[in-house]
């Protein structure tokens, strides 16, 4: 089961950590685990990708997993206000010589990004 808080805010400019962890398996029985993070739903662009490649371009460079599930997400956007989506690829080993799959999805995380959205126009008025 994956599991992720709701709501997260950051600054624009700044950075943030969406929690994931993931459970319901025996440590000894995992052979491997890929983390993936998703944007807007669980079919959208990747923010994170164990292959850097498949990352979409607007994440490239801003975005690492930390501890053992968690997205690191560097130079917050305005356009990083979204919803994000972890899931978790497990290998198991379920006895001897038997393998498994499994993968867990997390509810999502809405990223509320805050800060000052454009600047405000000033009118300039010339004294003569």
């Amino acid at each position: 089961m994956v599991t992720q808080p709701y709501n997260i805010t950051g600054q624009r400019g700044g950075s943030v950590i969406l929690n994931c962890s993931y459970s319901g398996y025996k440590e000894r029985d995992v052979l491997g685990a890929n983390i993936y993070w998703r944007l807007g739903n669980i079919t959208g662009p990747y923010v994170y990708h164990p292959y850097k490649e498949m990352v979409h371009p607007d994440y490239a460079g801003r975005t690492e997993v930390t501890g053992s599930a968690d997205l690191h997400i560097r130079g917050l956007q305005m356009s990083d206000d979204s919803t994000y989506y972890c899931f978790v690829m497990l290998r198991l080993c379920r006895g001897s010589n038997k393998k498994e799959k499994q993968i867990q999805f997390g509810e999502g995380t809405q990223l509320i990004v805050t800060g000052c959205e454009r600047a405000q126009s000033v009118q300039v008025l010339r004294l003569s």
